[in-house]
């Protein structure tokens, strides 16, 4: 699995990739990007508050979930002939 580099999060990297890809159901992978920049961004605010370290893994599980999620839509894809499809 990538990681996502901060610069990218705070950047709207992925959610400008997103964009350039054609796809059917754009608005709910737009949603669950967004759903997973919102993870990220409340495990940063847990590790500086030093929340108990249940609250982090039942935010790491959602933002795992919302990837897999990702990764069936986007294999459900018709591919163009230049595609390779990683997942």
């Amino acid at each position: 699995m990538g990681r996502i580099r901060e610069e990218e999060l705070e950047s709207g990297g992925l959610k400008k990739q997103i964009n350039k890809i054609k796809m059917r159901n754009r608005s709910l992978m737009q949603k669950k990007v967004e759903y997973l920049e919102s993870t990220l961004i409340n495990l940063q605010r847990i590790v500086k508050t030093q929340e108990p370290i249940e609250v982090y893994i039942q935010n790491i599980e959602k933002g795992l979930e919302v990837i897999e999620d990702l990764k069936s839509m986007i294999e459900a894809e018709p591919m163009s002939p230049n595609e390779v499809n990683r997942f």
